[in-house]
């Protein structure tokens, strides 16, 4: 389900600027860049990514940096829908109701000032938001949406059965704080495959979820030797990656 999602998610990204990218080409991307993401640093199979697309079906960097902030805000924006849901479930909506208030709050706050100062970071920000609100059509950003859910439900499916492999009780609400917080850590992936800063976030949370410190780390082992077993199997998938260098292909727009 997480690569079924993650190949969905790039088909969907390549259709906002107009292009299309064939299933089997979107499988090898997502393998190879895969493999970057695990054995390098600062989640390197974004640029893999932005290059080959450039490369083979001519994605500019700019279009290929606005695609990838609205794959990141649609994924943050579920991920706190799903972190919201779960802190309901486990410690009762007006915890929930008062975390997303401060939330809200701490954001418009931060919106304010930026809107005050307008410094270049953020002004380059609300342009490309802009951009991406009036050129992408509704019906890629609905694709993205579905598949990054059914790419967390797939975590949340493979952290509820690894738990419960260790005998770990976990609740629904568990496991959606569980699926919600291990995602935060591609803001800072700056060790291969995020290895240390997943586990320490959720680390962080343990109580909240009622989980052992142990039981954290031992799922969060079962997972890491699972996803090496499954980038194995696909690693053949990847060696069809057109070199980057090679000639780009030619495609009509639609």
């Amino acid at each position: 389900m997480i690569i079924i999602g993650n190949i969905f998610i790039l088909t969907a990204l390549v259709k906002l600027v107009n292009k299309k990218i064939s299933f089997i080409d979107s499988a090898k991307i997502i393998a190879y860049s895969s493999l970057i993401n695990f054995f390098g640093f600062l989640q390197g199979g974004i640029g893999f990514r932005g290059i080959y697309l450039k490369r083979h079906f001519s994605v500019s960097f700019s279009k290929y940096f606005e695609i990838t902030l609205a794959q990141y805000l649609i994924l943050f924006l579920v991920t706190g829908l799903f972190l919201i849901t779960g802190i309901g479930m486990t410690s009762g909506i007006s915890q929930a109701v008062l975390i997303l208030l401060s939330t809200l709050f701490f954001a418009i706050m931060i919106i304010l000032i930026l809107n005050r100062t307008k410094p270049t970071f953020y002004l380059n920000f609300v342009a490309y938001i802009k951009n991406i609100y009036t050129t992408f059509t509704m019906w890629p950003i609905l694709g993205v949406i579905a598949a990054t859910i059914i790419q967390l439900c797939g975590f949340l499916l493979a952290g509820s059965i690894e738990l419960s492999a260790i005998g770990s009780n976990i609740t629904l609400g568990g496991m959606l704080i569980y699926t919600g917080a291990a995602q935060f850590s591609i803001i800072i992936a700056l060790t291969p495959g995020a290895i240390g800063i997943r586990e320490g976030i959720l680390l962080i949370v343990h109580n909240q979820m009622h989980l052992s410190a142990q039981e954290i780390i031992i799922a969060a082992t079962i997972d890491r030797l699972i996803y090496f077993v499954t980038l194995v199997i696909f690693t053949p998938l990847s060696f069809g990656v057109k070199g980057i260098n090679s000639s780009p292909r030619k495609l009509s727009p639609k």
